[in-house]
């Protein structure tokens, strides 16, 4: 962290009561100049009573946002864990809004969530896409770029893969794609791959696939075509070994945090406030 950020520590006397650790990055979401804080990069000591936990926080952003704004960075965010309720309030008190969520289960309880109900309501033919499924691919995901930075969600400046970068993806190891088919057509899709260096850390393990899209055609939604394809994801990830399961998501996207909620665990929220 003093190597490659900035490192605020609140002090009484000589024991360090908080910390805080900001790095910059240049275009931080598509909004250009940022400064991130991860989840592991701030803390205070557990001894603390909820109101200083709370001012110690706020002190440190104090400090933080204006070295940040006097150096050109107007767009500050950072990831808490999610049972730290004095952090999520001194952040909400200081003008941060929650945008990202990074969720986990086990394989074993999603399989017992999913398994039973989803396969009586089978609604499409789940199977492994492969590079033949780029193209259709490519359009479903132009679809769902197109949701993300529409109303209400506004993700700044969503980009679709194109049908080589499709290509290419699913053939790198440790990727996996599954489509939906109805009636001879791709519907939907979900895809997965090992730990994310944009997710909490506290998730990256060997044993952990980590889910990056799921988009469903919207004139078919409400078949739970999205549950039977996450079924189907389960089934492949302990086929591969693998004991649990991770997403993350826009806390602005309704279907999609609704969605991930029913199943998913809350590990972490993100937090930004743009200046």
């Amino acid at each position: 962290m003093l190597e490659h950020g900035r490192v605020l520590a609140l002090c009484e006397s000589e024991d360090v009561l908080a910390y805080w650790a900001s790095f910059r990055i240049d275009n931080f979401r598509n909004l250009g100049p940022g400064e991130y804080c991860p989840d592991w990069a701030n803390g205070a000591r557990v001894d603390l009573d909820v109101t200083t936990r709370i001012r110690c926080y706020r002190l440190l952003y104090r400090e933080m946002a204006a070295r940040a704004v006097s150096q050109g960075t107007p767009v500050h965010a950072i990831s808490v864990y999610a049972y730290d309720e004095a952090v999520m309030e001194a952040l909400s008190l200081s003008g941060f809004g929650r945008i990202v969520t990074d969720r986990v289960q086990t394989m074993a309880d999603l399989q017992n969530m999913l398994s039973a109900a989803t396969r009586q309501e089978s609604a499409a033919t789940i199977r492994l896409a492969s590079g033949n499924d780029s193209a259709a691919l490519c359009q479903f995901n132009g679809q769902l770029a197109q949701h993300l930075g529409a109303s209400p969600v506004f993700l700044p400046a969503p980009r679709a893969w194109g049908a080589q970068e499709w290509h290419d993806w699913l053939h790198e190891d440790g990727n996996v794609a599954l489509v939906a088919v109805q009636q001879g057509e791709i519907c939907g899709y979900i895809k997965a791959e090992g730990s994310q260096f944009d997710v909490s850390y506290s998730l990256e393990d060997p044993a952990n696939l980590s889910i990056s899209g799921l988009f469903v055609a919207p004139e078919l939604r409400g078949q739970q075509i999205a549950r039977q394809l996450l079924a189907a994801l389960v089934d492949y990830g302990l086929q591969q070994g693998r004991s649990f399961m991770a997403v993350d998501c826009e806390t602005t996207n309704l279907e999609a945090l609704g969605f991930w909620s029913r199943f998913f665990e809350p590990v972490n929220w993100s937090y930004e406030r743009r200046i």
